[in-house]
């Protein structure tokens, strides 16, 4: 039952005794089956992982650290406005912009 993911609990309840009793008495049987069923859980999810993105996704992170990051570098408000003023570009508020159909004139530094 434990090949099958079943707790102790769980067979304790299905043998009529205690978890206590299912530990002392069959704990390596426990051990045995718990090992067997990773193993089988294993072997499945790396052949999974030929045809399934996600699986190779998640078994990369797990096994080989891997992390979801997007290292974007954004610039900060000061950056930007630094970074706009070099290329001759004004930046004004909502309230400065102009209407739909009006030009924006460029202002003298």
């Amino acid at each position: 039952m434990a090949s099958y993911g079943c707790t102790v609990a769980e067979i304790a309840a299905v043998m009529e005794c205690s978890p206590d009793t299912i530990e002392r008495r069959f704990g390596k049987e426990l051990r045995t089956g718990r090992n067997a069923r990773n193993g089988m859980l294993r072997v499945k999810q790396f052949k999974l992982a030929e045809k399934s993105a996600a699986m190779a996704i998640f078994l990369g992170k797990n096994y080989l650290g891997q992390t979801d990051s997007c290292k974007l570098g954004w610039l900060t408000d000061d950056e930007l406005l630094a970074v706009a003023r070099e290329a001759g570009i004004t930046i004004g508020t909502r309230a400065e912009s102009p209407s739909a159909g009006e030009t924006a004139e460029p202002k003298p530094d």
